[in-house]
């Protein structure tokens, strides 16, 4: 579509899906952690309140809700955390809380001389 015809359409303008800010937020937070040990996600919650257009410089702000340790397998937890993205404006463009399993290194597989 071009930007013309795009002006009469619901958000008037261009915009990306929300599943490409979603990639791109997803491509930040990635590069962002240390998950050299893993991890799976096992719970979602996405919403746009705001869609991103061709412009826009995205960040996007971590909040952790919970850590809850496995009490049955070691070096492993459960983490709850809300991800804000926003725009260079300080717009919300996508808001999601996630539930993970977060598998963290064992301090026994290091020697004291390594």
């Amino acid at each position: 579509m071009n930007e013309d015809k795009a002006k009469n359409y619901p958000f008037k303008g261009l915009i990306a899906s929300g599943w490409h800010t979603a990639s791109i937020a997803m491509g930040i937070i990635v590069r962002s952690l240390n998950i050299e040990h893993g991890m799976i996600g096992s719970m979602v919650n996405l919403s746009w309140p705001n869609p991103t257009r061709p412009d826009d410089i995205l960040y996007v702000k971590t909040e952790i809700l919970d850590i809850k340790p496995s009490k049955s397998k070691p070096y492993q937890a459960v983490v709850e955390v809300n991800w804000i993205v926003k725009n260079q404006k300080d717009d919300i463009l996508l808001k999601t809380k996630s539930t993970t399993l977060m598998f963290y290194e064992n301090p026994r597989n290091h020697s004291k001389n390594s």
